[in-house]
C-alpha cells in the first residue's frame, strides 16, 4: 500500500535520545510504530480487533515511515533520507566531493568539510537535489515541577509519502479503507492544536512495483554496489547480539561470495519503544542511521531477484515498525553537485495558482496604458488600481501580496 498525506497542524513526535534536560527534541519524519499506533487506535473499539492486532503487530505487516516528499515540475516527487559520504569546500559552491566512492586514498581532498545537504533528497543524474525540514519551536511550563522546558515540532504544511506491507488482501483493504476515512493525527500534544493530518490517498501499488525502486539498480547488478539505510536498521550476529552488518548472512541473501565492505559513511542512532501492557519503554538499540552508505565488493553477480528480496524484505530487527529498509543505490557514485529545491508548502501555493483570464488581462492593460505618454485610466479604475494589482498578484503566484506604503503623511 502506499499512501500520502498533509499535515494540516505542526506535528510533535518526541525523539528521545536526541532530547535534553529541558529539550525535547523530535523526529524529521513520521514513524512507522507511530502510523502503526494510530491504526491500531482506531481499529481497537471494533468487533474483530483481537484478531486484526495479531496481524498488525507481527511481521506479515511492516509499516514504512513516511518522509516528506519534494515539490518539483508541478507535482510532489518521492525523496529518501539524504545519503551520507559527501564533502563540499568552504564557499559551498555547490560541488560534491564522494568519499565513500573514491578508489584511491589520495584522491580525497584536503580541507573539505562535510557537505550540508539537507535531511531528504532525490538524485537526479550527477545532481543531489535536497530539502531540509523546517521546525517550530514552543516553551511550555510545568506547573507542578515549576520549571520551563522548550520542543520542537515540524512545522505543517509538508506533503508525507509512506509505504504499508501486507500479507493478505484483507488486511490490506481494511487498511485502504481506513486509511481513506479515517481521522489521523500523529504525536503528541494533539489536543493542542497538534498531530492532525489530512490523507490525499491510499491505494495498492501498481503491480510489480516495489518502494522506493525508482531509486535502486533495479536488476542484475555486479561489484560494487552501495547499500543505503532508507530507515535505521541493525543486522544480528550468531549469537544473536546486534552487530551492525553480518556480512556473512548479506552475503547469503545477496547470493554472491567474498563479500566485504570496504568503505562506508555511517552514524548510529539508538532506538526504543514503549510498551503500554508493561507501562515501560523497551530496551534500546544501536542502529545504523538512515542515509548510511556502504561501499561493498564481493565475487559474482547480484540477480535482480535477490535485489527485489532484500529491499522488499529489509535487514536485520524491527521491520514491522519501520526499520530495517535499505536499498542498493543507483548513480550513487556520479553524484557530484548539489541543488535545494522546494518543499514544505510549495504545493499549496502552486495549486493557488490560477490563470489570468482574458478579461484579467483586459484589466490589466487599462491600467498601464498611455495616451500622449500619460496613463489613461480613469478616476474609478486609478482608485481600485491597488486592490486589482493585489488581485491579479495573487491569482498568478498564489502568495499573498503585500503594500509598503511609504510617505503616506506627505
Amino acid at each position: 500500500i502506499e499512501y500520502e498525506f498533509v499535515n494540516e497542524e505542526p506535528v510533535k513526535i518526541a525523539d528521545i535520545y536526541l532530547s535534553k534536560e529541558g529539550q525535547t527534541a523530535i523526529c524529521n519524519y513520521v514513524p512507522g510504530s507511530s502510523i502503526r499506533g494510530s491504526i491500531v487506535s482506531l481499529l481497537a473499539a471494533g468487533e474483530n480487533f483481537e484478531e486484526q492486532k495479531k496481524i498488525l503487530l507481527s511481521e506479515k505487516t511492516c509499516f514504512y515511515n513516511a518522509y516528506p516528499m519534494i515539490w518539483q515540475e508541478k507535482e510532489y516527487l518521492t525523496a529518501i533520507p539524504t545519503p551520507k559520504g559527501f564533502y563540499e569546500n568552504k564557499k559551498q559552491d555547490g560541488n560534491l566531493e564522494n568519499r565513500v566512492a573514491k578508489k584511491e586514498e589520495n584522491e580525497i581532498i584536503s580541507g573539505n568539510k562535510r557537505a550540508a545537504v539537507g535531511m531528504f533528497a532525490r538524485i537526479s543524474g550527477e545532481t543531489l537535489q535536497y530539502m531540509s525540514v523546517e521546525k517550530g519551536e514552543a516553551l511550555n511550563v510545568n506547573i507542578e515541577e515549576q520549571n520551563v522546558f522548550r520542543s520542537d515540532s515540524i512545522c505543517s504544511g509538508y506533503h508525507f509519502k509512506g509505504y504499508i506491507r501486507v500479507s493478505d488482501k484483507k488486511t490490506a483493504d481494511l487498511l485502504i479503507d481506513l486509511l481513506n476515512t479515517g481521522d489521523f493525527r500523529f504525536g503528541s500534544n494533539r489536543s493542542a492544536g497538534y498531530g492532525k493530518v489530512k490523507m490525499i490517498s491510499a491505494k495498492y501499488m501498481k503491480d510489480g512495483k516495489r518502494p522506493y525502486e525508482e531509486f535502486s539498480v533495479n536488476g542484475q547488478t555486479g561489484s560494487p554496489i552501495y547499500l543505503v539505510a532508507v530507515s535505521p536498521f541493525a543486522m544480528r550476529g550468531k549469537n544473536g547480539e546486534l552487530c551492525g552488518i553480518n556480512e556473512k548472512i548479506l552475503e547469503e541473501k545477496l547470493g554472491v561470495t567474498g563479500l566485504t565492505i570496504e568503505q562506508a559513511s555511517t552514524s548510529v542512532v539508538k532506538k526504543s519503544g514503549f510498551n503500554r501492557t508493561w507501562g515501560m519503554r523497551t530496551p534500546q538499540q544501536s542502529m545504523y542511521e538512515a542515509g548510511s552508505v556502504f561501499k561493498i565488493e564481493f565475487h559474482g553477480e547480484i540477480s535482480a531477484e535477490k535485489v527485489r528480496e532484500i529491499e522488499e524484505n529489509g535487514l536485520g530487527i524491527n521491520k514491522n515498525e519501520g526499520c530495517g529498509r535499505v536499498l542498493i543505490l543507483k548513480d550513487y557514485d556520479k553524484i557530484s553537485k548539489k541543488e535545494k529545491v522546494e518543499s514544505r508548502l510549495a504545493g499549496i501555493q502552486e495549486a493557488k495558482k490560477k490563470e489570468l483570464t482574458e478579461d484579467d488581462k483586459k484589466i490589466y492593460h487599462a491600467m498601464i496604458s498611455l495616451s500622449d505618454g500619460m496613463y489613461s485610466m480613469n478616476e474609478e479604475v486609478l482608485i481600485s488600481s491597488l486592490k486589482i494589482l493585489s488581485e491579479l498578484l495573487y491569482k498568478h503566484y498564489g502568495k499573498k501580496t503585500i503594500l509598503l506604503i511609504d510617505e503616506y503623511d506627505v
